[in-house]
Order: structure tokens, then sequence, then C-alpha cells
């Protein structure tokens, strides 16, 4: 009766039209500053025909996010504090004063390693937590990246690897090993170790 009630076929005629929804609002900034939103994640991650029928395999009652935690293994979804929070920061146009010492580590560290990977035809990219597309111009600039730079919730990020900044060797979609940037061997002997298909 509600998947089907007058409400959700309003919501579905709605976004067959492209018209906004009010319960989507929360995309559309998202999508408005230039980061994927949830609806743009599901859309591509699970498409779906108008011919295919789809029905929901459960139901999640959630009657509010009030908390006054912010665990680092929670979200903005389920706690008011840390939706807040990253409001704010979303929500900013100021760019931010890098620390000097933080930007180091790229230039100084991470560079030189990426350089030696491009050269190799190793593709490279880097993932960040989110932030306004002005502060992530700044940080591209401050850094000297020619590589695309791509942003994630930082709770999935600090899953991936700790490290900040971090490295990650993927092969066809797995993990092959992770660096803390105080222990990242220098590039030939990464390729040596874990890339004996490169030349």
């Amino acid at each position: 009766e509600i998947w089907y009630g007058e409400h959700m076929q309003e919501v579905r005629n709605r976004m067959i039209n492209g018209l906004p929804l009010k319960e989507c609002n929360r995309c559309y900034e998202h999508e408005k500053k230039g980061l994927e939103s949830s609806r743009q994640w599901a859309n591509k991650t699970y498409p779906i025909s108008n011919t295919e029928i789809y029905n929901p395999t459960h139901l999640e009652l959630r009657l509010g996010n009030h908390c006054n935690l912010k665990c680092n293994s929670c979200w903005s979804v389920s706690s008011d504090t840390i939706y807040k929070e990253r409001k704010k920061i979303m929500d900013t146009t100021e760019v931010p004063e890098w620390d000097p010492d933080f930007i180091a580590k790229y230039t100084e560290i991470a560079s030189p390693f990426v350089e030696a990977a491009q050269k190799a035809g190793v593709t490279v990219y880097a993932i960040t937590k989110g932030m306004t597309p002005e502060a992530r111009e700044d940080f591209i600039s401050e850094i000297g990246a020619d590589y695309p730079l791509y942003q994630a919730d930082d709770i999935l990020l600090k899953t991936i690897i700790r490290s900040n900044p971090g490295f990650v060797l993927w092969k066809d979609g797995t993990i092959v090993k992770k660096w803390h940037y105080k222990k990242l061997p220098a590039f030939e002997e990464v390729k040596k170790t874990y890339m004996t298909d490169l030349k």
C-alpha cells in the first residue's frame, strides 16, 4: 500500500519528468557543488529500466538522527552532530589555510613516488574527503597534482587506510599493498616486488 500509494506514485512521476523533490534536497546540494550525490551513485550502480518491476526487500524506519556523539564509524544520516559539522563545511566558499607540514607530505614524499609511477605507465589518482570546489582546486594547485583528485566519505577512506596521506596499490579491483607515508619505499622497490608485469 505504501510502495504503490499515491505519494510514491507522485514521487516517481516527478522523477520521470525531471522535477525536483524536497526529499532529495541533500543530493541536490552535493550536485551543485560538483560532488557525486547518493542519488547519482545509486542510479549508476543499480540501473533499472522502466520495464522492470522493482519491489523493496526491507524497510528501515528511523525516528530521527539526534545524537551528541561524532563517532568515527558513523555518518551524518545517523548523527545530527556530524550533519551540522559537514553542512557548515559544505556551505562555505572560503579556501582553508593549508598546513605547510601537511602539504610537504605531498610535495616531498608523494610527488617523487607518483612521478616515477607515472613514468612507468601506472595510473595514479588521489581520493580525499569532501570539500568545496574552491578548496579542491586550491589543494590541487598547492600539491602540484597532475592526476585526478576524487572525493569520498572520510569514514570510507579511513576504512581503506588510516594514514593521511596513505598509499594503496590496486590491481583489477583488489588491494595489493598499503603503505603509511612514513614507510613508503622507493617506487623501484615497489615495482620490483609487486609489479613484475611492468617492464
